[in-house]
């Protein structure tokens, strides 16, 4: 995620608030294999949305019955690395796991690591899935400021 100096402050208040997604009632509880989480017919696991996830379930059984991945993240301000950091084992689709963690975290590491006299501005953000079957090939998708197209990223694991 790319940031550069800019005449213009940086706009949170353009994202949506995360109320919205983790609002004061709690997710249902999932059922131990929920619809969405059947095998598809090629083999494939799927992605564990927001509305079949279950915080307090580990999701740990064999065989599994969703995607688990690693997502490593890192935020640049002209063109220096400021932060990075690793999110392990992670089942619930990126794109649920940005509205529901992701930006919140990336917020306060914005707001802790760059200076508040000056001005930062989202520039783009680059995703990058690694595959580990090598039939597949990794994807490198740029998208403009933190405007990211979910399902593309998603459609690669």
């Amino acid at each position: 995620m790319a940031f550069s100096d800019s005449p213009s402050d940086f706009d949170w208040d353009t994202w949506p608030d995360l109320e919205s997604v983790d609002g004061s009632s709690p997710a249902p509880a999932a059922s131990s294999r929920a619809a969405t989480q059947q095998p598809t017919s090629d083999g494939r696991l799927p992605l564990l949305r927001l509305t079949d996830w279950d915080e307090s379930r580990t999701y740990d059984e064999q065989p599994p019955t969703c995607i688990h991945y690693c997502l490593e993240w890192k935020l640049t301000a002209n063109y220096r690395a400021v932060s990075k950091d690793s999110e392990p084992n992670l089942v619930l689709a990126p794109s649920d796991f940005w509205d529901l963690t992701l930006r919140s975290k990336l917020h306060n590491v914005v707001a802790k690591k760059l200076a508040p006299n000056k001005t930062f501005k989202s520039d783009d953000t680059t995703v990058t899935v690694s595959v580990r079957d090598r039939s597949e090939e990794d994807l490198v998708k740029r998208f403009d400021d933190l405007d990211i197209e979910w399902d593309v990223v998603e459609t690669q694991l």
